[in-house]
């Protein structure tokens, strides 16, 4: 669902009715994720391994030596950089010479020559099948990654689909060596249309009651997956906006306050720091009975599917310590790791279960991408 919140456009995923990632659009003028412009390396730090690129004009960026993909980097050097992580805080944007041109199928790659598969892609001969196309296509100069929803499709429209990004990723890299420093040499899409990409193996609907992002949307469908345009639904009732229809205010109160209760009366505390975030899990107003293995069970088992939604709701990012409930015996230990596994997942952002630790706390991280939207929405509640 893609409306207006608080002033900015959003993007609301749901599933099965759960709301579970809230995405507002952001254009502060800094650069968006996926944006492509010519940089000017402005200091080369061997000791941290990075430099410091300005993209545009006293807009400074961050770039690993590892993002830099073997290209020897000097002070005044201009070349090609893409936005990958936004700004946080006091922290600069991050920056990478390893441009990507995003499809509805796959993501042509420069800097990298190598072809990856989605790991949702299970078949042995149906990864090597894709593999196979993308390699004959991009013959090495140009990288590739396929996406899970190229899994069955024909040969000639993932074949056709590379062509035409490799084209536009030739043209890009083209124009870089004939303009000046600060140029953008290509725009973002809009954040919905990245969130439809990534939802194209199990999108079921599209709602808005935006026009302007209706035509976006039924052009980019029109493009790219013209099977798509018969799940664009347009909502037109002036008397009750559709993000007061579906409690998205509401849900954004609850996604900013740290107190979440669950269904069965548990719940989680959610604080987020500096350095990492904390959620403890409590029993609250759950009555336990006489079987407190079980109950204790039941309890971790139900907060493990809430901390995975909330992790993609809130957006959290970085290292995230979950305290459950205290296990005893093993197998519930493993069950109740396993159900995090299989619920984080569903998140297309990549999120990593690690272990948990001598002291009960169950380690995971969650790649930064944007703000969290604590820090997007700020408000006294």
């Amino acid at each position: 669902m893609i409306t207006e919140l608080e002033g900015k456009t959003v993007t609301a995923g749901y599933d099965n009715g759960r709301l579970m990632a809230l995405i507002p659009e952001e254009n502060d003028g800094d650069g968006k994720i996926g944006e492509i412009f010519v940089g000017r390396v402005q200091n080369v730090l061997k000791n941290i391994n990075a430099a410091f690129v300005e993209y545009l004009p006293g807009k400074i960026g961050y770039l690993s030596f590892k993002e830099a993909h073997g290209r020897p980097l000097r002070n005044g050097e201009c070349f090609p950089v893409q936005i990958s992580k936004e700004a946080v805080k006091t922290k600069d944007p991050v920056l990478t010479c390893e441009l990507t041109f995003p499809g509805r199928y796959s993501v042509v790659t420069v800097g990298d020559g190598g072809i990856g598969v989605s790991a949702k892609i299970r078949t042995d001969a149906e990864r090597e099948r894709l593999k196979g196309i993308a390699g004959l296509l991009l013959d090495g100069e140009y990288g590739a990654i396929i996406r899970t929803a190229a899994d069955g499709v024909p040969e000639e429209e993932l074949a056709e689909e590379l062509r035409n990004l490799r084209k536009t990723a030739e043209e890009t890299v083209r124009k870089a060596g004939m303009r000046t420093p600060f140029t953008r040499l290509r725009d973002s899409d809009p954040e919905y249309i990245r969130q439809l990409r990534d939802t194209a193996s199990f999108l079921e609907e599209v709602v808005t009651d935006l026009p302007e992002v209706r035509e976006r949307i039924a052009e980019y469908f029109r493009q790219e997956a013209p099977d798509g345009l018969e799940k664009l639904r347009f909502y037109e009732d002036s008397m009750i906006p559709l993000a007061k229809l579906r409690g998205l205010e509401k849900e954004l109160d609850g996604a900013l306050r740290s107190l979440v209760w669950m269904k069965s009366g548990a719940n989680l505390v959610i604080e987020r720091t500096e350095a990492l975030t904390v959620v403890d899990v409590n029993t609250g107003k759950y009555i336990t009975g006489k079987k407190m293995r079980d109950a204790v069970r039941k309890i971790n088992l139900e907060a493990a599917e809430e901390v995975a939604r909330q992790m993609s709701l809130r957006n959290l990012t970085g290292m995230i310590l979950i305290d459950f409930i205290n296990m005893k015996e093993k197998e519930d230990v493993e069950e109740v790791l396993r159900c995090l596994r299989d619920a984080v997942s569903k998140d297309h952002v990549r999120t990593v279960v690690v272990d948990m630790t001598a002291l009960g706390l169950v380690e995971v991280t969650r790649q930064k991408q944007r703000r969290p939207i604590a820090e997007v929405f700020r408000r006294c509640l």
